[in-house]
């Protein structure tokens, strides 16, 4: 256990006001203000009649899928997407994949086993 840990005692119903202020706060100040700023700024910018405007929960679902965007761009240390291409198996790795296949599926039967049993 950590040392010098501190403990928050909430008692009474200032301290669950105080508690649902503070989350409200959050919530304002991290969610609900950037959903609006994207809102209006996205509004501001689709003044062609092909675009349609959105409203502040759109603006919110635009200002999240934002913030995903850059928190993955700037994610230096973990790969949370990655594409590559992967090459292709050796014989003996691909001997290795069907048994495990077959350890775990005892039903399987591929086309040449039927017709080797033929």
């Amino acid at each position: 256990m950590r040392k010098n840990t501190r403990v928050v005692q909430i008692t009474g119903l200032r301290g669950l006001l105080i508690m649902v202020f503070i989350g409200v706060c959050l919530a304002a100040g991290f969610v609900a203000f950037p959903g609006y700023a994207a809102m209006r700024l996205w509004n501001h910018f689709s003044t062609d009649n092909w675009v349609p405007a959105i409203n502040l929960i759109q603006g919110t679902l635009l200002w999240a899928i934002i913030a995903i965007i850059v928190y993955m761009a700037n994610c230096k240390d973990k790969y949370l997407v990655t594409m590559r291409h992967s090459s292709e198996l050796s014989e003996e790795e691909l001997q290795k994949l069907m048994e495990k296949i077959k350890i775990q599926a005892p039903n399987f039967i591929t086309e040449e086993e039927k017709e080797m049993k033929k």
